[in-house]
C-alpha cells in the first residue's frame, strides 16, 4: 500500500498542475483544507475511493480528476486547536524581545483589501470576494481561554491580516472579553489608515504589547502600483499616535517593486525616518503566481513565464536595467542602517551595501553597533 502524497497550500492552489506534474505527488488541495482533508481521511480509512471529494485534484490513469471547489469554511464551526501531538518545546517562541508560551489564533482569515503583490488578490477572486471572513469574538475568546489555560500561555499573536478594519461593535467587543478574560499581553498587525486614537488607547489598557503596520513603500507612485491608496500623512500620522504609548511598533517594508528605483527606496527609507518605528522589516519582493503584479513582470520581461517568486527575506528574481540583483540586496541588508543612523554617515553605509570584502568588513561592524544602539 503506497502512502498517497497530498499537497496543498497557496502554490498548489495557483499552479495546481504544475505542482501535480512531480512524481511524488498524488494530490493537491485547491484552497482551503479543513473539510477536504477529513473528508480524505474518512475515505481512505473506509477503502473507498476518493476521487470525488470536493477541493481535491487526483492523479488517475495518468489523468488529473479535478473536482468543484467547496465554497469557503465557517470560521466557527472549526474546532479548538490541539497541541498534544507536539513536544512542549514548540510552544516557546521569541516575541518582543523574550522567550515566551506563545499562542497564535485565527481572528479573520483572508483580508478585505486586494493588494496588487499579494495572494489574497487571488484568493479573493477564486472565492467571488467571499473569501474575508470574521470569526465571532465570543468563539475567538472561547478557544484562546481554553488554550490559555491548558498550555499556560504568556503571550498572544493575533492572526489577522488587518486587525483594525473592524466594525466599532466588533472592536468594543473584543476589547471588553480580552480585559475580562485573557488579560494576556498580545500582538496584531493594521493597515496606517486604520489606526485612531480612541482604539490605540483601548488596546494599550487591554494589553496590547506590540504592532506592525504595513507601510511597504514610501513613494505614493509605488503604493498607486499595489492599490494601497493611503497617504504619507496618514502613514505618519499612525506612528505619531502609537509613540506617545507603550505598545511597540514594527514597520512592514518591501523593496524591489517591478520598475522601483533607488530614489524611490530611498522615499521609503525616509518615511522610516520621519516615522521612526522600533522594528522594522524589510523585505524582498518576489512575484507570485495568480497576482497582478505577476502578470506584469512577465509583460516588462522582468521574469519569464515559467519563472516562481523566491523568498521574500533573501532572494530576488527579477531581472530590472535600472536595479540589479547585488544592489537590491544590498540595500535590503543596509535599510536599518540607513533609517536609524545619521545621514552624515550614508557613504559609510553605501559602502557596507557592497558584498565584498571590504563592505562586508563595514557591515559587520555596523550590524554590531545597530545591534548595540537599537535592539538592546
Amino acid at each position: 500500500f503506497k502512502t498517497p502524497t497530498i499537497v496543498g497550500g497557496i502554490h498548489a492552489t495557483i499552479s495546481p498542475e504544475e505542482v501535480l506534474k512531480e512524481e511524488c505527488v498524488d494530490c493537491i488541495c485547491v484552497g482551503e483544507g479543513e473539510y477536504a482533508l477529513k473528508e480524505l481521511c474518512e475515505t481512505l480509512k473506509e477503502g473507498k475511493s476518493p476521487q470525488n471529494i470536493k477541493n481535491l485534484w487526483i492523479k488517475k490513469d495518468e489523468k488529473i480528476i479535478k473536482n468543484e471547489l467547496r465554497q469557503p469554511v465557517n470560521l466557527d464551526e472549526i474546532p479548538f486547536q490541539n497541541w498534544d501531538m507536539f513536544d512542549e518545546k514548540r510552544i516557546f517562541k521569541p516575541m518582543a524581545g523574550k522567550i515566551r508560551r506563545v499562542g497564535c489564533f485565527e481572528l479573520d482569515r483572508g483580508c478585505p483589501y486586494s493588494c496588487t503583490y499579494c495572494c489574497n488578490n487571488f484568493w479573493n477572486k477564486m472565492y467571488n470576494f467571499k473569501n474575508y471572513r470574521q470569526r465571532s469574538v465570543k468563539k475567538f475568546i472561547e478557544e484562546v481561554e481554553y488554550m490559555k489555560n491548558k498550555y499556560n500561555l504568556e503571550y498572544i499573536y493575533l492572526a489577522s491580516e488587518s486587525f483594525l478594519s473592524c466594525s466599532e461593535e466588533r472592536f468594543r467587543e473584543f476589547i471588553r472579553l480580552w480585559k475580562e478574560r485573557i488579560k494576556l499581553p498580545f500582538w496584531g498587525e493594521a493597515r496606517p489608515e486604520t489606526v485612531t486614537a480612541e482604539r490605540i488607547k483601548l488596546l494599550e489598557e487591554a494589553g496590547m504589547n506590540s504592532i506592525s503596520i504595513g507601510v511597504e513603500s514610501g513613494s505614493p507612485e509605488i503604493r498607486a502600483m499595489l492599490e494601497r491608496r493611503m497617504s504619507n500623512q496618514q502613514i505618519e500620522h499612525a506612528f505619531e499616535i502609537l509613540r506617545n504609548t507603550s505598545i511597540r511598533t514594527g514597520a512592514n517594508t518591501i523593496i524591489g517593486f517591478p520598475g522601483e528605483t533607488r530614489e524611490q527606496i530611498f522615499e521609503t527609507i525616509n518615511l522610516m525616518r520621519i516615522t521612526n518605528p522600533n522594528n522594522i522589516m524589510t523585505h524582498v519582493f518576489n512575484p507570485y503566481r495568480g497576482t497582478p503584479l505577476y502578470n506584469l513582470c512577465v509583460s516588462k520581461g522582468y521574469i519569464s513565464p515559467a519563472e516562481i517568486g523566491g523568498d521574500y527575506r533573501q532572494d530576488f528574481v527579477l531581472n530590472m536595467p535600472q536595479l540589479s540583483k547585488e544592489e537590491l540586496l544590498g540595500l535590503q541588508r543596509t535599510f536599518a542602517l540607513y533609517v536609524k543612523l545619521p545621514k552624515e554617515r550614508w557613504l559609510e553605509i553605501q559602502r557596507a551595501e557592497r558584498f565584498d570584502e571590504e563592505g562586508n568588513k563595514i557591515f559587520e561592524r555596523l550590524r554590531k553597533e545597530y545591534t548595540e544602539k537599537f535592539l538592546k
